[in-house]
């Protein structure tokens, strides 16, 4: 199966017995792929005012590569721990932009250290890949 496009919309099913409240970004589908996805996560130490972080999901480059995350619901933050204003580059594989893609929405995003290694070795599989990801970052916010 191919990693570029996004991730496939037939797959969405599967990997929403681990993600329930994902969900594809309509304007950002094309070709039977979405460029974005929207999911919660949870935020077990208190850092967020309601037990969540909101995540966008940017697979734009595909899934061959590291996607970029991103906190919506910044103003439920408490701590920015691994969330930093985006388009600053950072680090060498800091991909983020100023603003989340397509909108005006200053975009905060979710550092996730130099994962491409680990990345890279997962199953070529959509659902692995960007579940293996989400792992990543759900431990990222609640260390």
């Amino acid at each position: 199966m191919s990693l570029q496009g996004g991730f496939p919309l037939n797959r969405l099913p599967q990997l929403r017995v681990d993600y329930p409240s994902l969900k594809v970004v309509r304007e950002h589908v094309s070709n039977g792929c979405a460029r974005m996805l929207v999911v919660s996560l949870p935020d077990n130490r208190g850092r967020t005012t309601h037990g969540e972080y909101k995540v966008v999901i940017d697979v734009t480059n595909g899934l061959g590569q590291v996607p970029v995350s991103y906190v919506l619901n910044t103003e439920d933050v408490r701590q920015f721990r691994y969330i930093v204003r985006g388009g600053q580059k950072h680090h060498a594989y800091d991909h983020s932009l100023a603003t989340i893609p397509g909108t005006d929405k200053e975009a905060w995003w979710i550092c996730h250290g130099d994962f491409s290694a680990v990345y890279s070795v997962l199953e070529d599989d959509p659902v692995a890949r960007m579940g293996g990801f989400l792992n990543h970052i759900i431990s990222l916010l609640n260390w």
